[in-house]
């Protein structure tokens, strides 16, 4: 069959006022610190590096999953696979089988979040609407959010209608 639909989720590059811009708080972060540590004693020193490293560490798993990865989503033989991919090739990480999806609506259209969910989205993405997309698997419901653009969504409420009439 071969694929019918194929859209690819990325950010795109940063611009020179926002590099300079996180360069610059990073330089404020660095020389924040070494004031604050230069001033406080033994106890409170340690608390402070505690915190800290609490800081740049959650600030790097944000990059990690919000920032870098990037994602294409395939409409191909009766299934809707999802890849991702963090700085190389895409591996496949969802497969489901058109016949299972149950809903596929906004964010802003859903009324019930309960269930399994899989938040795919990338932080910094205007363009793109983010979409709810529904399924069954061994009696649970699992949700995948994914921000997508129209025609993709179009291609596959299509798709999903042909391959339910036969």
């Amino acid at each position: 069959m071969g694929v019918k639909a194929k859209e690819t989720i990325r950010r795109g590059a940063s611009s020179f006022r926002s590099l300079l811009l996180m360069l610059a708080l990073l330089i404020g972060f660095q020389y924040g610190y070494a004031y604050l540590v230069e001033k406080v004693s033994g106890d409170s020193r340690s608390l402070l590096t505690g915190v800290a490293m609490f800081i740049s560490l959650a600030i790097t798993f944000f990059v990690i999953r919000k920032v870098v990865p990037w994602y294409e989503v395939e409409l191909a033989d009766k299934n809707l696979i999802i890849k991702k991919a963090i700085f190389a090739t895409a591996r496949p990480i969802a497969a489901v089988p058109l016949k299972q999806i149950t809903d596929i609506r906004t964010v802003d259209e859903a009324e019930d979040f309960s269930g399994r969910k899989l938040n795919f989205t990338i932080f910094g993405i205007k363009d793109k609407k983010k979409y709810i997309i529904s399924w069954k698997q061994e009696k649970r419901d699992v949700k995948v959010i994914l921000q997508l653009g129209d025609v993709f969504v179009e291609k596959l409420k299509k798709e999903m209608i042909r391959v339910r009439k036969k």
